[in-house]
């Protein structure tokens, strides 16, 4: 037999249950239920003195240049020309997040890992969208107007980008 208990009512229980005698005893017992990946997550999320923004397919987000794979400078795009682009800002890059990169159908966004398009350039120095996975915490969710390169163009670049 299952339960449904309401997410509110949850969140109240929980957060009035941290002095409980057998909290920590339920916490490992839940701690045991999530996956690595999503543990990683939500550790880094519950050690950051912000409010967390989860992120979801077709967010555009800022990712700093040295948080990228290490074989991205030089290989996939040049930093000069991105900047030069508007798709480069103060050592940040700029994406599109697609879809976490679990098995599921389903989004999740407390999934470890993302599959995004990074917004690099070709060899004709045109915007070419660039299939990575990042990690979740690695990226910071912005608005596209705040991508120089879309604020500068004189179109809907949704109707020919996209």
């Amino acid at each position: 037999m299952s339960y449904n208990i309401n997410e509110k009512i949850l969140i109240k229980i929980f957060k009035e249950a941290t002095n409980n005698v057998n909290f920590e005893l339920v916490l490992e017992e839940i701690i045991k239920l999530v996956p690595s990946e999503k543990l990683k997550y939500i550790v880094d999320v519950l050690c950051k003195s912000n409010k967390e923004i989860l992120i979801y397919p077709d967010d555009y987000f800022k990712i700093k240049l040295s948080d990228l794979p290490y074989n991205h400078i030089n290989n996939h795009f040049m930093k000069d020309i991105l900047i030069d682009m508007g798709l480069m800002e103060n050592d940040y890059c700029f994406g599109k997040v697609i879809k976490h990169s679990g098995w599921s159908s389903d989004y999740d966004p407390w999934h470890g890992e993302l599959i995004t398009h990074m917004f690099y350039h070709d060899s004709d120095f045109k915007l070419n969208e660039f299939e990575c996975r990042l990690e979740t915490f690695s990226i910071i969710k912005i608005e596209k107007s705040n991508i120089p390169y879309f604020s500068t163009l004189p179109f809907d670049d949704d109707e020919f980008l996209f």
